[in-house]
């Protein structure tokens, strides 16, 4: 459906514009995973057993088998590496559909927002401390393991 429905886009049969860069990902997309676009041979080294395995378009945006391969990846990277082994609570900030477009384009407007955001969410958890949590307190300050990355057109951010 996808395929058949970019092909009328770009043919022209329908009027839509797409920007150059979701253009050149949704092609990568169209031709992720087919043998017939790319392929390796892979080959165990004890049984000699192979198998053929379609390149991937490795998409940030689009393609759900990359994203879900990436997000993997970037989750068992911060739990073995990253993050030190205390709990950890999420907080997802989204934006109202309307705002989506702006804050995907005015990168200052949505750093502003979400430090907003964030301060906020800190002074909820130093008045709910039993005492201010000072960085004089201690060598390192106190401990923050968030990060914020933008999903989609600035939807969200994740802390």
């Amino acid at each position: 459906m996808v395929e058949s429905t970019y092909g009328a886009i770009d043919d022209g049969a329908i009027a839509v514009r797409i920007p150059k860069h979701a253009k050149k990902e949704l092609e990568a997309y169209l031709d992720c995973g087919l043998l017939c676009r790319g392929l390796a041979r892979l080959r165990c080294e004890r049984c000699e057993e192979s198998r053929l395995v379609a390149f991937s378009c490795k998409g940030r945006g689009f393609c759900p088998s990359c994203l879900g391969r990436r997000m993997c990846a970037t989750a068992a990277n911060l739990i073995e590496d990253v993050l030190p082994e205390v709990a950890h609570r999420p907080w997802v900030l989204t934006f109202p559909f309307p705002w989506r477009r702006r804050l995907a384009q005015d990168g200052a407007l949505f750093g502003v927002l979400t430090r907003i955001f964030v301060e906020s969410v800190e002074r909820f958890y130093e008045k709910r401390a039993a005492r201010r949590v000072h960085p004089k307190a201690s060598p390192s300050g106190p401990l923050r393991t968030w990060g914020l990355p933008a999903l989609g057109e600035g939807a969200s951010v994740l802390l």
